[in-house]
């Protein structure tokens, strides 16, 4: 055979070899490229988005329950290759706003900065925001911006908004962001104060008058053909009002006039019991602001008193008014009406941030912690039982006090450990089954971090406390880590 034929050969098997082993690199990295950015540890956990239908025509205001507000401009969406797209779109949205939220979406929250140093981000707001078209996912058309107003439970400076770049798998600094302050809440506030109801009904034991002959006297008008006593004690118990069988000749001011402070109701605000011995005492009142008086009760014949804090509420003839049964059906509706306003106040944030989103993704507004005053040490942590040798230990979270924040210490790392010197932190860690064990805060408070901080090779075993019961839902998880204990 020809040498020629034979390096003819040789050269079309390297060169099918180079081909075949280039496919395979590609392949490699083409798994590597796909495989996950954002790996939730519990899929059927991560809240669900929250949907609004619009026409894609005339774009979208939407302002959520809980002050969130979204806009985008008409005609605003293109398909994934570039087209127009008409008709009705369906917007998606789920925010952010503690450390649970975070550890649950499985969004990375480790930035490089410029020079290429990571760091964790602690959040003062984090949404998800995607739309679809016929069940397709839709893009934002180059030039169009979404206004997306925020809410926040942060109003501190430092804090930057970043974009998460799926494609190039980080985080993309966008500019610096200030909050500014929820005045609707303020305005919420002030309505939940107005219509707070100034007395419950019936009024119970705070609230009493002085002299049970005077409220006979009020109550019938001095007509005492009509006196029942033991009709009467009813009555008083359907409104709630006790009595001290005590006399006053005092007078106190009442929508600016003087009236005896026996024909007033009155409502301790003090601490200090009512004594056994009130019974046929004297009362006096000193006037301490506003309706709050200082009630000074003498024992008759004696040389010793007490001294309550009480609050002029309203005149005994005001109560008797109305009988029991529309005081509480009053009470009842502005009662109603107060819970109702009082729960919308609970769902809103103090603050609101502003961000132009110029595509559909992550966007995140964000600080990278303080770690420089870590102790690195060797921590070892004590879950009370042993896993297969063949897999790692679970996972360590730390959740910094303010909750805002979750950093991942996988096993590895533990030999470096960079321990958080402040009272407020606590670990997690998700054992098989969705298992939670915990190092709560009390504990973490009582780390004594100056001693470990002196130490030359300073080493600490955690015990990591299972929970009593089992968690089946985010909200649980929630409650569970962040109970303040």
């Amino acid at each position: 055979m020809k040498k020629s034929t034979i390096f003819f050969r040789y050269y079309c098997i390297m060169f099918m070899a180079m081909v075949f082993i280039s496919s395979c690199q590609k392949e490699i990295e083409k798994t590597i490229v796909e495989s996950p950015l954002i790996q939730p540890p519990i899929p059927e956990w991560v809240p669900e988005f929250i949907s609004k239908e619009f026409d894609i025509s005339k774009g979208l205001n939407w302002a959520m329950k809980n002050g969130t507000t979204i806009r985008i401009p008409a005609n605003a969406l293109m398909g994934m290759d570039s087209s127009s797209l008409n008709g009705k779109a369906i917007l998606k949205f789920r925010d952010y706003h503690d450390a649970v939220d975070i550890f649950l979406s499985g969004i990375p929250m480790v930035y490089q900065n410029s020079k290429g140093e990571p760091g964790n981000m602690e959040t003062a707001g984090m949404f998800e925001i995607r739309a679809e078209v016929n069940g397709k996912n839709a893009l934002l058309k180059n030039g169009k911006t979404i206004k997306v107003d925020l809410v926040s439970r942060v109003g501190s400076k430092g804090y930057n908004s970043y974009f998460l770049n799926e494609k190039k798998r980080n985080w993309e600094f966008l500019s610096k962001n200030k909050a500014r302050v929820n005045s609707k809440k303020t305005e919420q506030k002030k309505l939940v104060n107005e219509l707070k109801p100034e007395m419950v009904f019936p009024l119970g034991r705070k609230y009493f008058a002085l002299d049970y002959r005077i409220l006979l006297d009020e109550y019938f008008h001095n007509d005492y053909r009509k006196f029942n006593d033991a009709l009467f004690q009813e009555k008083l118990e359907k409104y709630g009002l006790s009595w001290l069988d005590a006399t006053s000749k005092d007078g106190v001011e009442y929508n600016g006039k003087k009236q005896p402070a026996s024909l007033m109701v009155w409502k301790k605000i003090s601490d200090e019991k009512i004594p056994s011995w009130v019974k046929n005492s004297d009362c006096s009142f000193r006037k301490k602001g506003g309706n709050r008086y200082i009630l000074r009760i003498h024992k008759k014949g004696q040389n010793y008193f007490t001294d309550l804090e009480v609050e002029l509420v309203m005149p005994v003839n005001y109560l008797f008014r109305l009988p029991p049964e529309e005081w509480a059906k009053d009470y009842q509706t502005a009662f109603t009406k107060f819970k109702k306003e009082e729960k919308r106040l609970a769902v809103m944030s103090d603050f609101f941030r502003a961000l132009p989103a110029k595509q559909f993704g992550i966007y995140n507004y964000d600080r990278i912690m303080k770690e420089e005053e870590a102790i690195l040490m060797v921590a070892d942590f004590n879950f009370g039982k042993t896993f297969d040798k063949n897999v790692s230990q679970p996972a360590i979270y730390y959740i910094p006090g303010s909750e805002r924040a979750v950093v991942k210490y996988p096993q590895y790392q533990w030999n470096d450990f960079p321990l958080m010197p402040e009272k407020g932190g606590m670990f997690f860690s998700l054992l098989p089954d969705n298992k939670i064990a915990v190092f709560k805060r009390k504990d973490y408070g009582r780390l004594n971090f100056e001693k470990i901080r002196t130490m030359e090779k300073p080493t600490h075993e955690f015990n990591m406390v299972l929970n009593g019961k089992d968690i089946s839902s985010g909200e649980e998880l929630k409650e569970f880590l962040l109970e303040r204990s």
